[in-house]
């Protein structure tokens, strides 16, 4: 029976939908976690605060600059495998950017942060429509948006509060190992999903070719002991 996408009652939907709500607390609690302690940023970078700003813009701006190369690369590497490259590099970059002693360079590490999180955002909702029933496809739509959502907030009331206790980079560097748990759930959550085929070796082949390029290509059947993925 050729299958027709996970649906609420497989553990396997359940663990999708939860590693990609994990995985947007992980990428928009970066994003947004500076912006409660820009005044912060301002004063001890000597900084007007337009330019102390810039650490949102700067992240915000590669994040919508990577969405279609992102896109690109998840066709040709899978899906999956793409999303946990582009939230890892972003994790590191995340944590070493609080130790930034110039605004210059702290805009630079925000921008490679925000590159590395267009992973995410490009290809979830794909990923998302490929593997949950068509039926089911929205209510786990909702379930990611609910996690960037979180995940916004999150990191600015974390950083906030512990700049209010400490200093700006303590908080945003919390706000960072925050992401780093919510990256790694969500690592632990996709790693039964990590076999997707590269939909681009399919459109460039075909279904008979594809299964030589990657061995996990082939006609998706409804029991869950067999592999999932198709092209």
């Amino acid at each position: 029976m050729t299958f027709s996408g996970h649906t609420p009652d497989s553990r396997e939907y359940r663990r999708l939908i939860l590693g990609l709500f994990f995985a947007g607390i992980a990428t928009f609690a970066q994003l947004y976690s500076p912006q409660a302690v820009l005044p912060q940023i301002a004063a001890d970078l000597d900084v007007g605060p337009a330019t102390a700003a810039l650490a949102v813009s700067a992240a915000t701006l590669g994040l919508a600059a990577a969405v279609i190369p992102w896109s690109v690369v998840a066709d040709r590497a899978g899906r999956v495998p793409a999303m946990a490259v582009g939230i890892l590099a972003a994790t590191v970059l995340g944590l070493a950017a609080p130790f930034s002693q110039e605004i210059a360079v702290l805009l630079v590490l925000r921008f490679a942060e925000g590159v590395a999180l267009g992973a995410v955002p490009a290809v979830a909702l794909v990923y998302l429509n490929e593997e949950v029933s068509r039926r089911h496809a929205a209510a786990a739509a909702g379930s990611y948006i609910a996690g960037t959502t979180v995940g916004g907030l999150l990191g600015r009331v974390v950083s906030g509060v512990v700049a209010d206790l400490s200093d700006w980079r303590t908080g945003v560097w919390i706000a960072g190992a925050l992401c780093a748990g919510s990256a790694a759930l969500f690592l632990w959550l996709a790693r039964g999903h990590e076999d997707s085929c590269p939909v681009g070796c399919a459109r460039r082949a075909g279904p008979a070719s594809a299964r030589a390029c990657s061995p996990h290509c082939g006609p998706r059947s409804s029991s869950p002991s067999t592999r999932r993925v198709s092209c």
